[in-house]
């Protein structure tokens, strides 16, 4: 969770409201009550860019902003994600970063918190294991962590997951930090969540059953509708 202070705040405030009347800007309450207590220390002072998104909106700004990210990560970039259903875009700036070297990493549940996002989810693994990315499969509690660090800089927390309805259909709001200490915590964070993580090679990932790799295939199909 992210709590901000000072000229974004407004901005992470309005922006649940706006979700349930976004025709209706009358509607809104001059006033919001927002629990801004237990305020990172760390993030104080600190270079915050604020970015929402929505379906009417005319780029899909989350989704380019994470495509930037990824084909300009010098060293490496580690993301987590409940669901990873990746546009064409970012799927192939992903396997781009993989192939010119950058360790980048992913992050996934284990297991699914409903029958088709599994099958959705490693849909994609086989080309980007291929391309040299590493996915860690987390075990125990589903994680609804949606972040991302990059190259010691940069990181992010949001609302976004790397999939299809979060970029095109759903009211969205991102956070992206820009400071050498933030990235460092955030970064030993995905470290720490790694010991609770198995590792799949692109060698063991092909050994998946026929079943498996079937329902993968179907619900590939219908990737862009859920």
């Amino acid at each position: 969770m992210v709590d901000a202070i000072g000229p974004h705040e407004k901005n992470i405030a309005i922006e649940p409201a706006e979700i349930l009347a976004p025709k209706n800007r009358s509607a809104l309450p001059d006033v919001m009550e927002v629990d801004l207590k237990g305020i990172q220390p760390t993030l104080h002072g600190k270079l915050v860019q604020v970015l929402p998104d929505e379906p009417d909106a005319r780029w899909p700004l989350i989704q380019m902003s994470y495509e930037w990210v990824i084909n300009n990560a010098k060293r490496y970039i580690y993301l987590q994600t409940p669901y990873f259903v990746p546009p064409e875009p970012l799927l192939n700036a992903i396997k781009s970063a993989g192939l010119r070297g950058v360790d980048i990493r992913l992050m996934v549940p284990e297991k699914a918190d409903n029958f088709f996002m599994g099958p959705a989810n490693s849909s994609y693994y086989q080309e980007c294991l291929d391309a040299g990315v590493r996915i860690f499969l987390r075990k125990g509690q589903f994680i609804h962590s949606k972040t991302f660090v990059s190259d010691d800089y940069i990181s992010s927390i949001g609302t976004a997951n790397i999939d299809f309805r979060s970029f095109d259909i759903n009211y969205e709001v991102n956070t992206y930090i820009y400071d050498t200490e933030t990235a460092a915590l955030n970064k030993a964070i995905f470290m720490k969540d790694l010991e609770m993580c198995e590792e799949i090679t692109a060698e063991s990932w092909k050994h998946r059953s026929w079943g498996r790799k079937v329902s993968e295939r179907i619900m590939r199909l219908f990737s862009p509708l859920l």
